[in-house]
């Protein structure tokens, strides 16, 4: 049965699920800022190696880069962080409106099956009723008669 808050509901299961696929994306994302960072965490381990036994090789550049690489990919996974935060608020507001919306829906058509219930149940007893006159004024025509 469709009720005046069916797209309500509809527009809020869109919002759900635009805010899934976009927590979705941040995830991801975050994974491959965590990736990126692992990768840098190993090449810097790496060099680190290369280099220790050789003194005259010069690091001061690539420590540098490194540096800077880590400080983006924090900077990069703190946002993330701040984003999936924002989603994961805004996916909690547009669920308990979704609910809220189907709670509305699932009551009026509980209160619409309610009163076809009530018509058909008064229907049913103004035809008994009817029957019942019916059969009270045969029998006072019968008395009558006899």
């Amino acid at each position: 049965m469709k009720t005046p808050v069916d797209p309500v509901v509809r527009l809020q299961r869109r919002s759900v699920d635009d805010l899934r696929g976009q927590i979705s994306g941040e995830m991801s994302r975050l994974g491959e800022i965590d990736a990126a960072f692992a990768a840098v965490e190993a090449d810097v381990a790496a060099q680190y190696r290369i280099v220790a036994g050789d003194w005259t090789m010069p690091m001061h550049g690539f420590a540098q880069r490194r540096r800077a690489d880590r400080s983006r990919l924090e900077a990069q996974r703190r946002d993330a962080v701040a984003r999936l935060d924002r989603l994961r608020g805004e996916a909690a507001e547009a669920y308990g409106k979704l609910k809220a919306a189907e709670g509305a829906a699932e009551r009026f058509r509980d209160e619409a099956n309610a009163a076809i219930a009530l018509a058909e149940q008064n229907a049913a007893d103004d035809f008994a009723l009817g029957r019942f006159v019916a059969r009270k004024a045969a029998a006072a025509r019968a008395e009558r008669r006899a």
